[in-house]
């Protein structure tokens, strides 16, 4: 079973600007309901394999999107 990571972000606005980000470098993403176990401001998150987490990392930062994330959950 493949390791996933979630990114949380502070508001919907953000997930999406993200999610296109990711896929426009073709990574796999999920945008999903953060789940209830995990406090965010914004009810959305994006899941991807835990082997991109550098990369993305990386895009997100580079077009200046502020998050957090979490491998267990």
């Amino acid at each position: 079973m493949d390791k996933k990571i979630l990114y949380l972000f502070k508001n919907t606005r953000s997930v999406v600007k993200a999610q296109n980000e990711l896929v426009k470098n073709r990574l796999k993403c999920l945008i999903l309901p953060v789940p209830r176990n995990i406090s965010s401001e914004c009810g959305m998150c994006i899941e991807t394999l835990a082997e991109n987490e550098i990369m993305v990392d990386k895009l997100l930062e580079k077009i200046d999107i502020n998050f957090n994330k979490t491998v267990d959950y």
